[in-house]
């Protein structure tokens, strides 16, 4: 009878677990998008007090930092998306931070062979929102590769997207590409 107990309660602290796990997941998911709505909609005041700047690199870069990486889609979504907002609201305040982000995390993200297809994209996407602006671009070059103790994250930008089109220009991914988007009268 002590067997079966121990069976049950074995079972049932791993119900409640990944119950928890789950919760937490869905609690997260709700910090970040309050998060990422705050951060877009707050005006110039916000942007500039020190209080809230040094929050943000206390404790949203930190956070980020482990979110970015999750197992979760939706909460790599979701930080992703606060990286961006910080990039366009905060990056006169945030340079180390931001470049912290993109050599540590991202380009780790991208040659990693461990890295899902999901995660490799949405950092490329995030690569995306950052190059949209030609003034963004500038100031990207200017700040970190015109700057001798930063590092080249302009180049090493471009490098990546290079390399992400070195391997699919392919004639196997040109044949699989044309044959999926184009049909024939």
């Amino acid at each position: 009878m002590t067997t079966s107990y121990f069976k049950t309660s074995k079972l049932s602290l791993y119900i409640v677990l990944f119950l928890v796990l789950v919760l937490f997941d869905r609690i997260r998911i709700l910090s970040l998008e309050l998060i990422l709505n705050l951060l877009q909609n707050c005006g110039n005041t916000f942007r500039t007090t020190e209080k809230f700047i040094s929050a943000v690199r206390s404790y949203l870069c930190v956070s980020l930092l482990t979110n970015c990486t999750s197992h979760v889609a939706q909460v790599t979504g979701l930080s992703l998306q606060i990286f961006v907002s910080l990039i366009q609201n905060f990056k006169v305040h945030l340079k180390s931070e931001l470049e912290v982000f993109v050599s540590t995390i991202f380009f780790r993200i991208l040659e990693s062979e461990n890295s899902t297809f999901d995660h490799k994209m949405r950092v490329l996407e995030v690569f995306h929102d950052i190059c949209r602006d030609a003034k963004d671009l500038v100031e990207l070059f200017i700040n970190y590769d015109c700057d001798m103790e930063a590092a080249n994250l302009f180049t090493n930008i471009v490098t990546a997207f290079a390399k992400v089109t070195k391997v699919t220009s392919s004639p196997i991914h040109d044949f699989r590409f044309c044959y999926a988007h184009y049909t024939y009268n």
